[in-house]
């Protein structure tokens, strides 16, 4: 669970949803040719969960490093409460470094962060497994984890965000677009 609420959650109309269930055999995707998210990678989505874009008003006061945030992907219709919320843009290209000016733009500061590195869909990418305290508290929260990949048009995150009840269902959304992030196309 991210403890962290991010101001501005955009407010996809049903018209710029993507259900689960798309002329594709049943198996959705985001961020290719007439996906709601123009993304410069794509990935699987979990049958039924939606993905929305960010309007720019909602979006803009919220950067995380050099990154904004341009999608959620909502698993309520799933039965998931929880959200995978992509972010994109910027300079930086190295996934890595990219996710540490990520998780330092959060008001909650982490304290323990395991980065690793991964390659999907002939991309670059990294992880980053992380908890977090407030700056009053002394106990950590649950943890929280991205994974970022470069891509000429810079970095694009994609970041799970929800509740520890939710976990099981949210991680196998998360590893799914980690496993199956590609350039689109």
């Amino acid at each position: 669970m991210l403890t962290v609420l991010l101001a501005g959650c955009g407010g996809a109309s049903d018209a710029e949803k993507s259900s689960g269930n798309e002329a594709t055999g049943g198996k959705a995707t985001v961020g290719g040719a007439g996906s709601p998210c123009a993304l410069p990678v794509s990935f699987d989505l979990v049958k039924d969960w939606e993905a929305g874009a960010t309007d720019a008003a909602s979006a803009a006061p919220n950067p995380r490093g050099t990154v904004s945030l341009v999608c959620e992907i909502s698993g309520n219709a799933a039965g998931t409460p929880g959200l995978l919320r992509v972010w994109a843009g910027g300079t930086e290209k190295d996934p890595e470094r990219a996710l540490k000016e990520f998780v330092d733009g959060f008001t909650l500061r982490p304290v323990t962060a395991d980065h690793s590195g991964f390659a999907a869909g002939g991309l670059k990418g990294a992880e980053v497994v992380y908890a977090e305290k407030s700056g009053t508290e002394k106990a950590m929260a649950n943890r929280s984890r991205a994974f970022a990949v470069g891509t000429g048009k810079g970095v694009v995150i994609v970041h799970l965000w929800g509740s520890a009840d939710a976990e099981a269902g949210l991680r196998t959304a998360y590893e799914l677009a980690k496993r199956t992030v590609r350039p689109s196309g």
